[in-house]
């Protein structure tokens, strides 16, 4: 039987509980741990403003790109697991989340079911998700949103600053700084790296 074929999938990450900057960071490590799962390189970490019900904590995002032999429905079972196991709650619309990761995209697929919509319909209307995710994959140009890099350029970066916490990652023995960041990942020799066509 043949492989099942790896599709490039984007992955975007936020938590304003706790530690976040801890929590995205453990995140990205269990996410690059799931059978079928492949993490290529993830963002930097971003300050915003929390968008709902306030006065709540600022959010950490960031992005991360990954190569997925799952399905679309099952890889999105594998985000809210990880997010249950962090010990997410899903009691208010907007609260305050210990963490929150969004499929943002899959190459190639396209849904539209009360589960599931892809590309995620948010995109092109928050910088938290188009800043990081601008820097894992500029060339990424996304149904319905554009050009990644162009659409993140001409967004309002108001609420937006890089996240300064001093709280390290976890330090297993794969680590979320070991993980290629957009600087330390050259593009292969046979094409792009962000899975445009």
């Amino acid at each position: 039987m043949s492989e099942k074929p790896w599709t490039p999938a984007w992955i975007g990450l936020g938590a304003n509980l706790g530690s976040p900057e801890r929590q995205v960071a453990t995140a990205i490590i269990t996410l690059a741990q799931v059978p079928g799962v492949k993490m290529l390189r993830r963002s930097r970490y971003w300050r915003s403003k929390a968008i709902g019900p306030q006065p709540q904590p600022d959010y950490c995002n960031a992005a991360c790109a990954i190569e997925t032999q799952l399905e679309p429905e099952a890889l999105l079972n594998a985000l809210l697991d990880l997010e249950d196991a962090a010990g997410r709650t899903r009691t208010q619309r907007w609260g305050p989340r210990v963490l929150d990761l969004d499929l943002l995209h899959m190459q190639g697929v396209l849904r539209a079911t009360t589960r599931l919509t892809l590309p995620h319909p948010q995109i092109s209307r928050r910088a938290f998700v188009l800043v990081p995710l601008a820097e894992v994959a500029p060339r990424l140009d996304i149904p319905g949103v554009g050009v990644v890099g162009e659409r993140a350029a001409d967004c309002d970066r108001s609420d937006l600053r890089l996240w300064l916490a001093s709280a390290p990652p976890p330090a297993p023995a794969t680590t979320a700084d070991s993980i290629a960041t957009p600087t330390s990942i050259p593009a292969p020799a046979d094409g792009p790296t962000d899975g445009e066509s």
